[in-house]
């Protein structure tokens, strides 16, 4: 029971048969966990070669006689068996018509969910496949919703896996893709993530370029025929994070923000998921006039929400990520993370006089960052890659979007929407 093992600590969820024949009696391969070749026996040997460069790969040995690459990333794979030293069997990546799954079960934040599916949409129109997606049940009907060529199935426990293999899923897939967005994760991906941006994860992860000009609207829905809610001219806020360390810690920032939109004729509603009644902005935002549209609604009334809202003010964090998908301007206040590990964004924030970028940091080890400000904890410099950001810097972005867009909400003038 090998990957079961591995199941219960790093959600590597992979049926633990070896999918295909070789011909070779009790010799097996697929490319579910990497690619992994079974033995009958020790007289038997594998080279994996990466199929473009030419150059050898390396291998990890498991019990009984199962030996796979340490790359889980997508590569053009060739495999060459040995028995007794003799060239008896070899094999070319092809996974052409074949059943491919993409484990997104570890994708719990929105903003890693987000950027993956135009890439899986390439992986598919590149290798003619059929896409399996495996995620928890509160993304199921967003990916439905503007996906349809892809298969969405539902998993959050062990149990709900056993289950759909029997019940839901294809009894063999050729290939299996996993999300991972640790550090390093390097058998997941090229390179460490901190490195190369949070927007390249999936690129790295399924082996394709950089999508030119990718930028907005990666939810194809045609949201123009969603109903406009609130006739007025309004602007959508986030304060929350998943770490506090993305937040704007400016004591009044939010305060002053809230007051500019308001005072130039802008409804405001915070869209957060987590409730903001502790948060330390909450009475300053609401006695300025924001508007709470709090709590966990389904992800597609959000996007339909957003996307009728002239901009979004957020962090980099969900809410950000989803309203850029959805082809809405986003002014990101971020001081925790370097621009390029965004989106491209002419509406960032960023002090760059102060201490910031510490999620790129590649000398910390794992995410120790997230318990505190690294650097800084429990001085007066604690977290001032935001408190540095003042709420005049954001109100000077808020007048350059507002210019670009030819906004003017006090006349009734909205953002213009094109059908996508």
């Amino acid at each position: 029971m090998l990957f079961r093992d591995k199941a219960t600590d790093a959600m590597i969820l992979t049926n633990d048969d070896i999918a295909f024949e070789t011909g070779i009696d009790g010799v097996k391969f697929d490319f579910n966990y990497g690619c992994r070749v079974k033995f009958p026996d020790d007289t038997y040997s594998v080279g994996f070669v990466d199929l473009d460069s030419g150059s050898p790969l390396e291998a990890e040995y498991f019990p009984d006689n199962v030996v796979s690459t340490k790359a889980k990333y997508f590569v053009r794979i060739g495999i060459r068996i040995f028995q007794n030293g003799v060239l008896v069997w070899s094999y070319d990546y092809d996974v052409t018509g074949q059943n491919v799954r993409i484990e997104l079960l570890m994708a719990d934040r929105l903003g890693d969910l987000i950027l993956f599916f135009p890439y899986i949409e390439k992986f598919q129109e590149e290798h003619q496949c059929n896409i399996y997606i495996t995620t928890t049940k509160k993304y199921v009907d967003i990916i439905e919703r503007n996906f349809k060529k892809f298969h969405v199935v539902a998993i959050d426990t062990l149990d709900d896996f056993d289950a759909t293999i029997m019940e839901r899923l294809p009894e063999k897939f050729y290939a299996t893709y996993y999300y991972r967005t640790g550090y390093p994760d390097i058998g997941f991906r090229r390179n460490d993530i901190r490195k190369i941006g949070m927007h390249k994860n999936a690129a790295e992860i399924l082996g394709l370029d950089v999508i030119d000009g990718y930028k907005h609207k990666l939810l194809p829905t045609d949201k123009a025929k969603s109903q406009r809610e609130i006739n007025e001219p309004y602007v959508c806020i986030s304060l929350r994070s998943s770490n506090t360390c993305k937040e704007w810690n400016n004591v009044d920032g939010w305060q002053k923000v809230v007051r500019y939109l308001r005072d130039v004729g802008y409804r405001v509603f915070c869209i957060d998921g987590d409730p903001i009644e502790n948060d330390i902005h909450y009475a300053g935002i609401i006695d300025n006039g924001c508007e709470l549209r709090t709590g966990y609604e389904p992800l597609q009334d959000r996007v339909d929400f957003l996307y009728h809202a002239d901009f979004l003010i957020g962090l980099s964090s969900g809410l950000s990520w989803l309203a850029w998908g959805t082809g809405v301007p986003v002014i990101m206040i971020s001081g925790f993370s370097l621009p390029y590990t965004e989106f491209e964004n002419p509406y960032r924030i960023i002090n760059n006089s102060v201490c910031h970028g510490c999620w790129n940091n590649t000398n910390f080890d794992g995410q120790v960052m997230y318990s505190g400000c690294p650097f800084y904890e429990g001085t007066e410099r604690t977290f001032e890659c935001s408190t540095s950001i003042t709420g005049e810097m954001v109100i000077e972005v808020i007048k350059k979007l507002m210019a670009d867009y030819k906004l003017n909400p006090q006349l009734g003038t909205v953002r213009k929407i094109d059908k996508l």
